[in-house]
């Protein structure tokens, strides 16, 4: 049985002050936002974002309100990237959104988290202001997402425990030839790794740099093609040499990213946002966190297999923890297609 996603309550009586406060807002926060979805469900028109954040933000805790408010026939006005665009699909291609806010992508000038920035130039503050006040003023529901506080501690929540969600398989719109049957794709990601100094910290989200050129050795012994896949402000640099059979593929062409990821019979990732495209395709994820025993070590696995579970309950995970954990699952995984 899926219970509600619940915060940890405080330990002190010092912090319950601050804990009930939070309670009033998030309560507050949820019974306004039910009616926006209620009034976009009425008028079927809404105007949602700006989305400027993080893949797994996207994936996790966005695309499954869009999808819902697209099966609904609803309108939605979307403010992003280009980028975006490919992951917002539904199962015969079409798109989810019916208009499309553009704002140029600045992620490479600025740090991203969540989805925030550290500075959002201003140009692009202007294009944002000028469609809230637009929106305003003709009364289109609105669910505006750039209160970074408000995002993290409410909107996450909300969107997981209400019944506003649904997923779409992207399997068939992403299907191609165009990628080797018999291939492997890892995202090679270098953010928010613990440094050499910073090792013995288990509760680190990602976890200990991965030694990629072993990894890739060892893959690529396995399959006929190894895809190298992410964002460029996201992946190490490309300085894998000796392999035939290896291919980089990082950069922004999410399309191209996508299509990697739906006919690979294998993608292997950190503990990442990359995890959540394993709710939207049917191909197998190998997670790799370097130096445990067990994934219930991984920082904040608890709530990324409950975000997941509210996307897709059928999504399957599998882990490894050192190279020899990789191997076996590898081998496992050729031999349940030899069996098949």
């Amino acid at each position: 049985m899926i219970t509600n996603i619940e915060f940890p309550r405080p330990k002190s009586l010092r912090n319950w002050i601050s804990y009930l406060i939070r309670e009033v807002q998030e309560k507050r926060y949820t019974y306004n936002q039910n009616q926006v979805i209620k009034r976009a469900l009425k008028q079927k028109r809404i105007v949602f974002g700006p989305f400027i954040g993080e893949l797994g933000h996207l994936l996790a805790h966005n695309l499954p309100l869009i999808s819902f408010l697209h099966k609904q026939e609803v309108h939605v006005e979307f403010i992003g990237f280009a980028r975006f665009k490919p992951f917002l699909k539904d199962d015969k291609d079409n798109n989810l959104f019916g208009t499309f806010h553009l704002i140029r992508d600045f992620s490479v000038e600025t740090k991203i988290v969540s989805n925030s920035a550290e500075n959002i130039p201003k140009d692009i503050q202007r294009i944002i202001e000028s469609i809230k006040k637009e929106t305003r003023e003709k009364n289109i529901p609105e669910l505006f997402i750039d209160k970074p506080q408000e995002y993290w501690l409410f909107y996450r929540k909300w969107v997981h425990n209400t019944k506003y969600r649904y997923s779409y398989s992207l399997d068939k719109v992403y299907a191609t030839n165009s990628v080797e049957p018999n291939s492997c794709a890892i995202f090679i990601r270098s953010k928010n790794v613990v440094s050499k100094e910073q090792q013995s910290i288990k509760a680190e989200a990602n976890g200990p740099l991965w030694d990629y050129q072993e990894l890739i050795r060892q893959v690529a012994r396995r399959f006929n093609k190894v895809y190298l896949i992410g964002t460029p402000n996201e992946s190490i640099s490309n300085s894998f040499k000796g392999f035939d059979n290896v291919i980089w593929k990082v950069g922004l062409n999410n399309t191209e990213m996508l299509e990697v990821v739906c006919n690979s019979r294998l993608v292997i990732t950190p503990h990442s946002g990359a995890m959540y495209l394993s709710a939207y395709f049917n191909t197998q994820f190998l997670i790799i966190y370097r130096g445990i025993k067990h994934f219930s070590e991984i920082g904040d696995i608890n709530s990324t297999l409950t975000f997941l579970n509210r996307i897709n309950p059928k999504t399957n995970l599998i882990f490894a923890f050192q190279n020899e954990d990789l191997v076996l699952k590898i081998e496992e995984i050729n031999n349940e297609k030899t069996r098949n």
